[in-house]
């Protein structure tokens, strides 16, 4: 039997340190897989983690190629591991298909439909891949992202776990 994916639900406050934890967790676990997307609803959404990966990996050296524009349109980076990182907009579900990545950052998740977490969700489990859900609990798309947060603080059926970072923190 194939292992579930690693589902984990990151609820913060307003710059309470999401993204940089978002960008950290991506260059300090997983700088070995093969391919990464964070998703925001639009390309302005993803800047952030996108951003603080890139710098971490310039920190040590490791970033081998980034591209990125000023407009809002898709960046992508390449580290010395072989790790691809590729930036999408889930307003677009047609650039959620073709890859199956290793991991995924679902970031501004309260921006986005539950129909753009379930196609992730769907996404990640064609390779048993880790996603990380994170936002804060607005609510522009529904009460999904809260809801999704509340039942993953038990047993739930995506076996994911959740985690509070409150402003403060």
């Amino acid at each position: 039997e194939r292992p579930l994916p690693t589902l984990v639900v990151l609820a913060g406050g307003e710059q309470s340190g999401k993204s940089t934890s978002c960008g950290a967790h991506v260059f300090g676990m997983h700088w070995r897989d093969k391919l990464v997307w964070i998703v925001g609803e639009r390309y302005e959404d993803t800047r952030k983690e996108f951003e603080y990966l890139v710098q971490d990996g310039d920190a040590v050296g490791a970033t081998k190629q980034v591209w990125t524009s000023q407009s809002p349109s898709p960046s992508r980076a390449l580290f010395q591991t072989g790790l691809r990182v590729r930036t999408l907009s889930s307003s677009d579900a047609s650039t959620l298909q073709g890859e199956s990545p290793d991991g995924i950052l679902m970031v501004e998740a309260g921006r986005q439909s539950y129909q753009a977490f379930k196609t992730l969700w769907t996404r990640a489990m064609h390779r048993s891949a880790w996603l990380l859900v994170s936002g804060t609990f607005e609510q522009y798309k529904g009460r999904w992202f809260p809801d999704l947060w509340k039942a993953c603080q038990g047993e739930n059926e995506y076996h994911g776990v959740s985690l509070s970072l409150p402003t403060y923190a």
